[in-house]
């Protein structure tokens, strides 16, 4: 008999599933973020420290604006409660009224209070970490994608807190004062909803409420659209594509489509069952919000004085030149005899015939 499977693991899987289920109904906002596989974590608190930094400096009163509002939340929550309770007391004493028992006497009766039980330490422990949970204001959201991070704002803070404002202070930092503040995080792109793939009725409606927000007031601009889908085949690109024009696209806008040089990007990342959307500003003129400066690219200004100084100068080449005319072959220069008195070793003298002749003959006779 094999050993009985343990079901632990299944039933932390289904419920993590089930917490995923309820952030995504919420209505996530965040950033979307790649990076290299096996550098996840490295990225994950490089980015935390590069948010926290720029919320204190954009928000710096954002404490104290949460803490209006939660009192604010909990007034309304109070005065609600207290209708309540007036209009259980009223139909309780109508109920009495009609049929006095003493059922209804012993009811009326106000109930002992009991003594509050001293907290044990778990509790306070307990409470403690959901007080320190309250301050946290970016958490990560499960993407199960290798090399993709989605960093989600927290509840309490996501009606403060602009994404489109935050993640362009930290593009602007790095492309146009040339500041390395991120090392592992390779593109930084801000998220207005996610949402799930599944209810396409749903992405639409918020697709025509986000895009009709964005864009009024809006004329005279460029704009292009950048989807990619990947392991989904329920959202279907042209669908996406035609509703998007047809509400950015409209009679007062006067507005056209550029693909390489576009004021605005509608972006849309389909990732297996979540649909991330988003508007950016200056797409393309940060590199698709690239975070390094490596691979800067040139102005186009520099680029356009760069061309005039080469169709002013053109360079030489060797092909375009006339051929160059023959040149006469240098003349021979007439041999000098030697001179005894200047040259140190005089010429050897000619040999002689008739000392050549009798050796020749002396070795006949041998």
């Amino acid at each position: 008999m094999g050993k009985k499977r343990d079901k632990k693991g299944h039933y932390k899987k289904m419920q993590q599933d089930q917490n995923r289920a309820v952030d995504i109904s919420d209505g996530l906002k965040g950033f979307f973020i790649t990076c290299k596989t096996g550098t996840e974590k490295r990225c994950i608190k490089e980015i935390f420290n590069v948010l926290n930094e720029y919320t204190e400096k954009l928000y710096p009163d954002i404490e104290a604006h949460r803490e209006e509002r939660d009192l604010q939340l909990k007034k309304e929550q109070e005065e609600e409660k207290k209708k309540r309770e007036q209009e259980s007391t009223e139909e309780q004493k109508e109920e009495s009224k009609k049929e006095p028992t003493e059922s209804n006497a012993t009811e009326s009766l106000p109930e002992p209070t009991k003594p509050d039980k001293p907290k044990s330490m778990d509790q306070l422990i307990a409470d403690e970490i959901k007080d320190l949970k309250k301050d946290q204001k970016f958490y990560v959201f499960d993407l199960k994608l290798k090399s993709m991070i989605f960093i989600k704002i927290s509840k309490p803070y996501r009606d403060l807190i602009d994404v489109n404002n935050l993640g362009d202070a930290i593009l602007t930092d790095i492309h146009e004062k040339d500041m390395n503040i991120l090392r592992f995080c390779l593109k930084l792109i801000p998220i207005i909803f996610v949402c799930k793939a599944s209810n396409t009725n749903n992405f639409y409606k918020l697709i025509r409420k986000e895009v009709k927000q964005y864009f009024t007031g809006l004329k005279n601009f460029t704009w292009s659209m950048e989807y990619k889908n990947s392991n989904n085949m329920l959202v279907k690109r042209q669908e996406v594509l035609d509703l998007v024009y047809n509400l950015v696209n409209t009679e007062d806008s006067n507005c056209s489509v550029d693909l390489k040089h576009s004021e605005y990007t509608v972006f849309c990342r389909v990732c297996m069952d979540i649909i991330l959307f988003g508007i950016l500003h200056k797409f393309n003129k940060y590199r698709k919000f690239a975070c390094t400066n490596a691979l800067k690219e040139p102005n186009q200004e520099e680029t356009k004085e760069e061309a005039k100084t080469h169709d002013e100068n053109p360079p030489t080449n060797p092909s375009s030149q006339p051929p160059s005319t023959p040149k006469d072959p240098p003349t021979p220069s007439p041999k000098t005899p030697p001179n005894p008195s200047t040259d140190p070793t005089p010429p050897a003298p000619p040999p002689n015939p008739a000392a050549q002749e009798d050796s020749q003959s002396d070795i006949d006779l041998i």
